[in-house]
């Protein structure tokens, strides 16, 4: 079936015409899943094909946009991905009926276990730590890393000397991280041309040591709000709003 020029020019939404709180865009932005949609388009669109009540079919929910606006506009969502990791990030996305005290009290628990360890781990002066580095030969800047205090404020560029740029980390033998390697079958991927083999080989030593402190403590501690197991790919769906205020009413 042809579809004419015109139709799919009203198709387009231009995002000039709509204003939006930019705060909203740190859930959205919470992950680096790699085909991440501008929330605020995907609510307009939603707003524009469906009406509060129906459902929204997603066969590719990746991290789960999608669902997410059609729950805030009362929608109800059904989604799928064959990539158990987005099948994982769209089911934590969609997770609206959680208690924040909760929340609150387990983050808290892991701040105190591992808070200070891991800070530690970056501290380079006074009370300075490091944000991130820019690593390798190919950096042309007249800086290597950028600095900041504990709340990530008064950040500043500086050149770091090697042992603070990479310095040296010992592993307890306790703790777990991945380690191990890609299939040799990929041989024409995104890694290991630049000599990425494994898992491991995508962080510097200080953060894996620091990504292994923190699932040590969520293994190791009293939880009442962390998915401890990765499962495999699974049918999402989840009722709208009104369901949830319906049961509590």
């Amino acid at each position: 079936m042809a579809i004419s020029l015109e139709k799919i020019v009203n198709n387009f939404i231009d995002v000039k015409d709509f204003d939006y709180d930019r705060k909203f865009s740190r859930v959205a932005r919470i992950h680096k899943y790699w085909s991440r949609k501008p929330w605020f388009i995907v609510k307009e669109y939603v707003k524009k094909y469906s009406e509060p009540g129906e459902k929204i079919l997603d066969p590719f929910c990746g991290s789960g946009i999608i669902g997410l606006e059609a729950i805030l506009s009362s929608r109800h969502f059904v989604g799928y991905d064959l990539n158990p990791f987005a099948s994982f990030l769209a089911k934590n996305t969609l997770n609206i009926d959680y208690d924040s005290d909760s929340v609150s009290r387990d983050i808290s628990l892991l701040e105190e276990r591992i808070s200070k360890k891991i800070m530690n781990l970056y501290h380079v002066s006074n009370d300075k730590y490091v944000l991130y580095t820019i690593q390798g030969h190919k950096n042309h800047q007249n800086y290597n890393a950028v600095i900041s205090n504990k709340l990530f404020q008064d950040k500043e560029k500086i050149f770091l000397k090697e042992k603070d740029l990479n310095p040296k980390i010992r592993f307890p033998r306790s703790l777990e991280f991945p380690d191990k390697s890609f299939p040799k079958k990929f041989y024409k991927d995104r890694f290991s041309y630049k000599g990425i083999n494994k898992v491991s080989d995508m962080f510097t030593r200080r953060n894996l040591l620091s990504l292994a402190l923190l699932n040590d403590a969520i293994q190791k501690t009293k939880l009442k709000n962390t998915l401890r197991h990765l499962m495999g790919e699974d049918l999402i769906t989840h009722l709208g709003l009104d369901y949830y205020y319906e049961e509590k009413s």
